[in-house]
């Protein structure tokens, strides 16, 4: 414990000498790093005079209980880690400055020429990559057998590449740590010869020869040997799978080879013992971290920045690309080419999956072999359709109203292998930005989408003021609400629909406390179309929702122009209703003397 503490201070030391008389921006990882240190040294403080009040009352001095054990254990786990953690922060910071590269501190810490390039703008996978860095780092662990699992985009070859990079991991291995890039292999053979060729070994050798030069190069001594993107392998033939899994269990059987696999999907390859605990799978980057990463690569930040941050929802692939868009192109531009067209603008180079993020999509369609499964697709686009998500069991509705629909479970299971749908609290969704891919790519057809919205339809129709509301109606309640601004987007609205919206409004603005602006305004955009009772039941509705939800001087607006219209056309009736909604207008806001007239007219 006092040798690492005596490590942090030794390297806030050097740190500051270096940067001293230096025109140097921290970056967000090392600032990160740097903002975590207090909390954890005031955590290590606490345990530590804790543990000493304890000595102080009990005769065994030199014995510590389980729990103190454990919480030391912890804080110095915690204190090796932030120190790790600067340590790789600091170097990839001094690389990202020039007047930098000639400082000593570099000296011992070569670059791994087997390797590709770290990014420094990683951040935010904190928890995964203690977890693997822990596992390499006990000694009672090596051989490490883990996997990075996750959705195509979401960071998995540049986590793992910023473990090969770390400063203890190299320390570890040094030289022997090599990454092979499984794209493109389509055969055991095929991945023994790129092993071969970044080993070093001569390739013309037959395949078993081949093998046991391999095997024999790793058991001299340890090595660090990452397999990345391991799904084209794992996903292709019965055949090809099984060689790979053989291969596979003999790189595992090798003392001294520590193994990091990166792949799509959800599930660990069977039949090896992978180390624990597993790393879950990668989940897409809070809005903060995000808003680092961005301003790290494109050194930008204003409103346009953030509706681009914000619109590819924490997705890493989409991030990095749109922000070394913007190191060259101004953010609010960017935005309007992403209201036009969405995901195309996603993509710095042409069929690559770390470049273009259709590309990326279409490697997990095709490696999963998705086209073969007719209602995998169908539920995808599906899914597309549903920014709400959908429990399991609704499928079996579904599946009823679309009669070419079968074997939902096994189409389910195949799109979370593939990691293009994911499961949340019991229900599936997939990332916005593959919903963008599946409605321009595999639309529902015309028949599927006049059924769902009918569906959806048919739902609000079925709840009212004075209708008690089912669950299925709050758990979908922000799938209907997409599905009605589709409607009004693709189709000439009609009563029906004005009435759907009428009742989904009075529903949203009751349990959730607000509602969808859009949907009025869409109507009031097309009121020329619609029969006059119907412009009069939506501004009524419209006007009751904006009172509802505090916005009292728009909602007065609104009854206001609703009264006029009503007069307009005559009609007594709903005169009638106009003047009750002021008369309670009024009323709810105390403004009793101005409430009566309307009620007494």
């Amino acid at each position: 414990m006092n040798s690492s503490i005596s490590e942090l201070a030794r390297l806030l030391e050097e740190a500051t000498t270096y940067a001293k008389g230096h025109s140097w921006t921290v970056p967000p990882d090392l600032q990160h790093t740097l903002e975590l240190w207090p909390q954890e040294l005031k955590s290590i403080e606490n345990t530590l005079v804790q543990y000493n009040n304890q000595k102080k009352k009990t005769l065994t001095l030199c014995l510590l209980d389980g729990s103190s054990k454990k919480r030391i254990s912890y804080c110095n786990k915690r204190l090796t880690y932030l120190t790790n953690s600067y340590q790789a922060s600091l170097l990839f910071a001094v690389k990202a400055n020039a007047d930098f590269v000639s400082q000593p501190l570099l000296t011992n810490h070569r670059a791994n020429t087997k390797i590709p390039a770290y990014s420094p703008a990683f951040c935010g996978r904190d928890s995964h990559m203690m977890t693997v860095l822990d596992l390499l780092n006990d000694a009672n662990e090596l051989p490490v057998r883990t996997v990075i699992l996750g959705a195509g985009g979401i960071g998995k070859t540049t986590l793992a590449l910023a473990i090969l990079h770390h400063p203890a991991v190299v320390h570890k291995f040094h030289e022997r740590i090599y990454f092979i890039s499984c794209e493109g292999c389509l055969s055991a053979s095929m991945l023994i010869n790129d092993i071969a060729k970044v080993l070093g070994i001569q390739n013309d050798l037959d395949y078993s020869l081949k093998e046991e030069e391999i095997l024999s190069y790793l058991e001299s001594s340890p090595n660090l040997l990452c397999l990345d993107n391991f799904e084209t392998l794992w996903n292709a033939d019965l055949q090809v799978k099984h060689t790979v899994t053989v291969l596979l269990q003999k790189f595992s059987s090798v003392f001294s080879v520590s193994l990091l696999i990166t792949m799509r999907g959800l599930e660990y390859p069977e039949g090896i013992a992978w180390s624990k605990p597993l790393l879950s799978p990668l989940q897409a980057l809070s809005f903060d971290t995000a808003q680092k990463v961005f301003q790290q690569i494109s050194n930008k930040w204003d409103e346009w920045a953030e509706r681009l941050v914000q619109a590819v929802e924490g997705l890493p692939l989409a991030l990095t690309i749109i922000a070394h868009l913007a190191q060259s192109q101004e953010c609010k531009f960017l935005w309007q080419q992403w209201e036009e067209t969405n995901i195309r603008i996603i993509e710095r180079g042409k069929g690559h999956r770390l470049t273009s993020l259709e590309t990326s999509i279409e490697l997990s369609i095709e490696g999963y072999h998705l086209r073969s499964h007719s209602t995998a697709l169908v539920i995808l686009s599906l899914l597309g359709m549903l920014p709400g998500g959908l429990v399991p069991e609704r499928l079996n509705c579904f599946q009823y109203l679309f009669s070419d629909i079968q074997s939902t479970k096994k189409s389910v299971n195949a799109l979370l292998k593939s990691g293009l749908v994911y499961q949340s609290f019991e229900t599936l969704h997939v990332h916005p930005l593959i919903r963008h891919y599946s409605e321009e790519h595999l639309p529902l057809s015309a028949e599927h989408m006049k059924l769902l919205k009918q569906h959806y339809i048919d739902l609000t129709l079925n709840y009212g003021g004075h209708t008690a509301i089912s669950t299925e109606q709050l758990l979908e309640y922000k799938n209907t609400g997409y599905i009605l601004l589709h409607c009004l987007k693709t189709q000439v609205p009609d009563e029906t629909l004005v009435e759907a919206i009428r009742n989904y409004s009075w529903l949203t603005t009751v349990e959730t406390g607000s509602f969808v602006p859009e949907l009025f305004e869409l109507l009031e955009k097309n009121k020329d179309l619609l029969p006059p009772q119907c412009i009069i039941i939506y501004q009524l509705e419209w006007g009751n929702c904006l009172n509802d939800c505090g916005s009292l001087s728009q909602a007065y607006s609104i009854f206001l122009n609703a009264l006029k219209y009503a007069k307009k056309q005559e009609n007594e009736i709903y005169q009638a209703k106009v003047l009750q909604c002021l008369g309670r207008f009024h009323g709810g806001r105390g403004e009793y003397d101005l409430a009566r007239p309307y009620f007494t007219l």
